[in-house]
């Protein structure tokens, strides 16, 4: 199916959501100048140049009533058809009221399959792609990022193939090995990461679940075993999709049932990518019950952190939100002393730390393999000229 001279077409390309990230794409000629009509701000994309490297901030603005901030990603092919991703927020509302605004413009709304098939022909083919990573993007920050590195992929490859016509692999070596592992972590952000908070009763996971979260998801009480069973939260950390998953208190009971949440909850910690031990910093010496999982916490990724620091009694001369010398985090999640550092080792140990600066990153699994392919030629004395065709090849990807 093609996009006929006449014709300018749009569809919401992310499923349904009431949060998160949503995008509407327009494809057509002339189709920029339409959505043109509907931006205020500074950033406006320009209709006679766009550049398909620059993300545009402008606010969607209908009768004089502004419907949303939205983030505008444009491209033109050769023969002039335009395709323009809109990013808003995800809520199903905000959508349809920028649907409803095309629509009364004279574009026409189609079934966003058929929209991915013009996109395809008349855009590029791998706009398809970029759809795809955008529908799991839940958060606003990553979704740009993906456009973003998108836009910028291109010259990022171009000047690689440079250096190998100029026989310089020993330098384009290691740029793809930095590539391939920022592409990686970019690809398991998309997936999102699983955090597990584990201790004993009331040390505050299910407060600090909810902190993290930014919701209060978790009943919060005083009496020991309020959480009965693992309970998830999605969240975000400095824009990295997150799960947080607060589990059963950790303890030695007669409690049938109780006993089976504990197991149930521990269990959690072997699919997790960063476990949470939480302590009590007023009761040091309560640990009765968490030896029996330490050799579990020994094979996972795991933080200790120190809860409930802003309790009365404690050492005002300790920095509540310095590293420990057991590496351990000094917190409080009722107040949130201290989640800001505690944040940022997480990000550490997920090798996220300054993610929004990565110059350059492809977050598809086909573009992964063609790029390691290609650093594998290189690695092993092969053609330089075939390690350049497979990176020419990522741009039909």
């Amino acid at each position: 199916m093609g996009c006929d001279s006449e014709t300018i077409q749009a569809a919401p390309v992310t499923p349904p959501a009431v949060g998160g990230i949503a995008v509407v794409q327009v494809v057509g000629r002339g189709a920029l100048r339409v959505v043109q009509s509907f931006l205020h701000g500074r950033s406006r994309p320009d209709d006679a140049t766009p550049d398909a490297g620059r993300l545009h901030f402008c606010r969607w603005v209908v009768d004089g009533e502004t419907i949303d901030d939205v983030v505008i990603a444009v491209r033109r092919s050769a023969d002039g058809v335009d395709v323009v991703d809109i990013n808003m927020h995800g809520g199903v509302r905000i959508v349809q009221r920028v649907l409803m605004s095309l629509e009364s413009a004279g574009i026409v709304i189609i079934a966003s399959s058929s929209l991915a098939n013009v996109a395809d022909e008349e855009g590029g083919s791998s706009d398809r792609e970029l759809v795809r990573q955008l529908a799991r993007a839940s958060t606003r920050e990553l979704a740009l990022q993906v456009v973003r590195w998108r836009g910028v992929l291109p010259g990022h490859i171009d000047a690689l193939i440079g250096m190998l016509e100029q026989q310089q692999a020993a330098v384009v070596l290691p740029v793809l090995d930095e590539l391939i592992l920022r592409s990686e972590r970019a690809l398991r952000m998309l997936a999102g990461f699983r955090i597990v908070l584990l201790g004993r009763p009331n040390v505050g996971k299910s407060t600090l679940a909810n902190a993290l979260a930014g919701r209060d998801d978790s009943i919060v009480t005083d009496v020991p075993g309020t959480t009965r069973d693992w309970l998830e939260h999605a969240g975000a950390i400095d824009g990295v999709p997150c799960l947080f998953v607060d589990t059963a208190g950790v303890r030695l009971t007669d409690d049938l049932i109780e006993s089976v949440s504990i197991e149930r909850g521990v269990a959690q910690c072997r699919d997790a990518d960063v476990v949470l031990h939480l302590l009590d910093v007023t009761q040091p010496s309560a640990c009765e019950g968490v030896e029996s999982i330490q050799p579990l916490l020994d094979e996972v990724t795991m933080l200790t952190v120190h809860n409930k620091c802003d309790q009365d009694g404690l050492d005002a001369d300790v920095n509540p939100v310095a590293r420990q010398d057991d590496g351990g985090y000094r917190v409080s999640a009722l107040t949130g002393l201290g989640l800001d550092a505690l944040r940022e080792g997480i990000c550490k140990v997920l090798g996220l730390s300054g993610w929004r600066d990565w110059p350059c990153a492809a977050p598809a699994e086909a573009q992964i393999s063609v790029l390691a392919r290609a650093r594998d030629t290189l690695a092993t004395g092969g053609s330089v000229e075939e390690a350049a065709a497979d990176l020419k090849s990522i741009a039909c990807i």
